[in-house]
């Protein structure tokens, strides 16, 4: 999950949306997010439902923004 300063949620799902894999990871986050911080959930087999921002345009195109590659 992916929330902004003020704790409002912009992304959720089971797909990463920055690579883990890099040493600055919280870096890797403020570009998506300017100063929002990531929340990883290590729980196996819990399911993890994308965050539906249908009804919220600013929240939806963050997330559409925020599309991995």
């Amino acid at each position: 999950m992916i929330y902004t300063p003020a704790n409002e949620l912009v992304w959720r799902g089971n797909i990463a949306p920055v690579a883990l894999d890099k040493i600055a990871l919280d870096a890797e986050v403020q570009k998506r997010v300017p100063n929002g911080h990531l929340v990883i959930v290590d729980t196996p087999n819990t399911p993890c439902a994308n965050l539906d921002l249908t009804t919220r345009t600013t929240m939806r195109q963050k997330a559409e923004d925020m599309k991995y590659d």
